[in-house]
């Protein structure tokens, strides 16, 4: 059976997520930032009224910035894009470089891959491996992007705020 993914991109690697799992896909003009949050929480944005923590996909992954992105003089005009989800019932922002598009494939096209245990905390929240149009994807577990005591953290000081 045929599943769907959002295809995204982050510092030249491809990365999707199952389509169930996204509420929303939107572009931001501003993060707002947010003091004693973690070093990979961007900020805070509102969705119709709805404060929702940014996530930088960058920082969780452990990939460095480009160095045009560094070096760049209008980084914050830049619109920021950001895929909503829902990890354990609080709506998150994941902050990606940009969008690709919807796909389909079905399940035994993604291959499960196994990682050593220095990795392991790092790419946990990667399931598998899956190509499209000649694309190789990392299919991210949305479920495992928040470590419990992150989520606690966001969920006591964000979301309950």
């Amino acid at each position: 059976m045929d599943k769907q993914f959002v295809g995204f991109k982050i510092s030249d690697n491809f990365y999707c997520i199952d389509v169930d799992k996204v509420q929303r896909v939107l572009k931001v003009d501003k993060i707002t930032w947010m003091p004693d949050a973690p070093g990979f929480v961007e900020g805070i944005i509102s969705l119709r009224g709805i404060i929702v923590p940014v996530i930088s996909m960058k920082k969780k992954l452990n990939l460095r910035e480009k160095k045009e992105e560094v070096s760049s003089e209008d980084k914050e005009q830049r619109e920021k894009k950001v895929i909503i989800v829902n990890i354990n019932n609080v709506l998150v922002g994941l902050l990606v470089d940009d969008f690709s598009y919807v796909f389909s494939t079905s399940d035994s096209a993604i291959q499960r891959i196994d990682v050593t245990k220095t990795e392991k905390e790092r790419r946990e929240m990667i399931k598998g491996i899956l190509k499209s149009d000649n694309i190789l994807y990392s299919l991210i577990d949305v479920e495992k992007v928040l470590e419990k005591e992150e989520a606690n953290f966001i969920n006591r000081e964000i979301v309950k705020k």
